[in-house]
């Protein structure tokens, strides 16, 4: 096990370092070098320098860590600690106590668990949490990323075929680091045939990146038993509403179903499964409706996504 005295050296170092220069030393190797000689250090000096430099200067750790920090992305802790243990041949628990001073230095303190309905930070944006199995998470960003259309031509097509589950699994998948992207778990995707009016779902897939099901949505966001038993509105010639047998689901989870763009305007967004007809996705609405009939797959007129994905924790 590290000393305590070594621990304690580690530490007063960096928070010297920081109260002299602030933190953005740490991100400037040649600035770091010179400015740690000038720091006093009672224990191992050149011990503890040279692990600070490799660290530090030779595999980026604390802006790494930083970042790894901020997300409580505590799988890329442990892999930058296993890194400076392999490459360096510095022992595990010497590492461990490294990003543990970086880790008071950063005042980080470890988030418990995930409550389902709470929102958790990853890759760049907020998720909301759906659900929890064991160590994974089903995950929903808490708004709508961009807006884009479910398919760029107007034809019969699932979600296992559409441009936009091919967007999803490659360039938006692509913008998460190495890190954060060994987080994200490929996941079977079985998308079913409208619930209401039999159009086929198409084959299963294998995703990261997907959107939630009109299932998925009444099963997390509230069910008020409109999906199984068919009760549905319809929009009358004034443009108002009305219950009966109709496209949309309009019940009390309406609220809970409303998401906002970037700039901070309520608007519709899409669901993997099929409408009324085959070139037909379902969708939330901006009052938070589920329109069961869908919007033609080529609509991007202010609507947009909200990607899911399973991510280990």
């Amino acid at each position: 096990m590290v000393k305590a005295t070594m621990l304690n050296e580690i530490k007063k170092a960096l928070q010297t370092l920081e109260s002299a220069f602030g933190t953005d030393i740490f991100e400037q190797p040649g600035r770091f070098k010179s400015a740690l000689y000038d720091v006093k250090i009672d224990a191992d000096p050149k011990i503890i320098r040279n692990l600070l430099c490799i660290a530090v200067c030779d595999l980026k750790a604390y802006s790494r860590l930083k970042e790894a920090f901020a997300d409580n992305n505590m799988f890329a802790v442990d892999n930058i600690s296993g890194e400076m243990s392999s490459d360096f041949m510095i022992d595990r628990d010497v590492s461990r106590a490294i990003i543990e001073c970086v880790a008071v230095l950063l005042e980080y303190k470890p988030q418990k668990t995930p409550e389902i309905g709470s929102i958790i930070p990853f890759g760049g944006y907020n998720w909301l949490v759906l659900e929890i199995q064991n160590d994974k998470a089903l995950v929903l960003s808490d708004k709508i990323t961009e807006k884009r259309t479910y398919n760029q031509n107007q034809e019969n097509v699932t979600w296992e075929t559409c441009t936009l589950r091919s967007y999803l699994n490659g360039a938006f998948y692509n913008k998460f680091s190495p890190q954060d992207k060994a987080r994200i778990i490929e996941t079977r995707i079985t998308t079913n045939d409208n619930p209401w009016y039999d159009i086929k779902g198409g084959s299963a897939s294998k995703d990261r990146i997907f959107l939630l099901s009109i299932e998925e949505a009444v099963k997390y966001f509230g069910d008020s038993g409109g999906l199984t038993n068919g009760e549905g509105w319809y929009w009358e010639d004034d443009y108002v509403l009305k219950d009966g047998k109709g496209q949309w689901i309009n019940d009390q989870y309406n609220k809970a179903r409303i998401a906002i763009n970037a700039s901070g305007m309520a608007s519709w967004w899409w669901l993997r499964s099929p409408g009324f007809f085959g070139f037909n996705a379902a969708f939330i609405d901006a009052d938070g409706c589920l329109s069961v009939y869908g919007y033609n797959v080529t609509n991007n007129d202010s609507g947009g996504i909200r990607p899911a994905l399973w991510l280990n924790l």
